[in-house]
């Protein structure tokens, strides 16, 4: 789904809610339901997805072997001249 299409059916449940909504015990269901939407979207955001942990820790591997890092000493002699 595109930018503009979700936009657009962000738009329209708007104008369902405004024009069907008309009580607040309904009004209180809905925030319920949107705060348990939101949750579980929030914490499956903040998941890292497997896949992305092993790529990283492949690249990670290869730049160690490779000599592309830094030791904890000369990490911190870096951030003292800061």
């Amino acid at each position: 789904m595109t930018t503009a299409e979700l936009e657009g059916r962000k738009m329209v449940l708007i104008r369902e809610i405004v024009n069907h909504f008309n009580t607040e015990e309904a009004l209180q269901r809905l925030a319920e339901a949107c705060s348990i939407i939101r949750s579980k979207e929030d914490s499956a955001s903040s998941e890292f997805p497997p896949e992305l942990f092993q790529k990283l820790t492949e690249t990670v591997e290869q730049q160690y072997e490779a000599g592309l890092c830094l030791t904890d000493e000369e990490l911190d002699k870096v951030i003292q001249t800061w």
